[in-house]
């Protein structure tokens, strides 16, 4: 089983999980007999109003810093740049290595799904429709990436890009938790600049 980081627009995330299922293909005697395929059972929810009424929700309970007013971005998030294949390995080496070396990082190692405002503790939470997911903050997220770079590795930015060039093959564990690091501060960095969530999915 491989675990992914997502980077989307949150509208988009939700229209996702919230679409009904497809009708059941029609039975070779159906075919037979010419019957037209079974209409889905409910209708589409409206996904756009739902997601404007949960940000004013956020908005109006006072944990999520300006949750209804985060720029969303217009930019289509379905290109090779908005996802990274994390796999098991990278991210128990990066929570071990976490474990070890720092200490607060619970929108790092807690989180599954990040948000553009600022706030502080991480909650689980329904995303519109009911799917629970336990969220954090994008720019906490990357202010415990720094923490965490600062506290261990001291790297530059020509050293994170190095980084992208390592052997994962070894029995070790810190070059697959430096990828991961470099993996997370990558695709939170991109999902916070356009106004994007960041999600994991496994």
């Amino acid at each position: 089983m491989s675990i992914v980081l997502i980077a989307a627009l949150l509208s988009e995330h939700c229209r996702e999980m919230l679409a009904p299922p497809p009708p059941p293909k029609p039975g070779w005697w159906s075919r037979l007999l010419g019957r037209k395929p079974a209409a889905p059972a409910t209708p589409p929810p409206d996904t756009d109003r739902l997601v404007d009424e949960w940000r004013a929700r956020m908005a109006a309970d006072g944990r999520f810093g300006d949750a209804i007013h985060w720029r969303w971005s217009e930019q289509d998030a379905d290109d090779e740049d908005a996802s990274a294949d994390l796999g098991w390995q990278m991210q128990d080496a990066l929570h071990k290595w976490i474990a070890s070396n720092a200490t607060g990082c619970p929108h790092l190692t807690t989180a599954e799904l990040w948000l553009p405002p600022r706030f502080t503790a991480v909650t689980e939470e329904a995303l519109p429709g009911g799917h629970r997911y336990v969220l954090g903050s994008l720019p906490s997220l990357l202010d415990e990436l720094d923490a965490l770079n600062h506290a261990t590795w001291r790297a530059t930015d020509a050293q994170f890009d190095a980084w992208r060039e390592e052997d994962l093959s070894k029995d070790d564990a810190e070059p697959l938790a430096r990828a991961a690091f470099w993996e997370y501060r990558r695709m939170a960095r991109l999902a916070l600049s356009r106004g994007w969530i960041l999600v994991l999915s496994y």
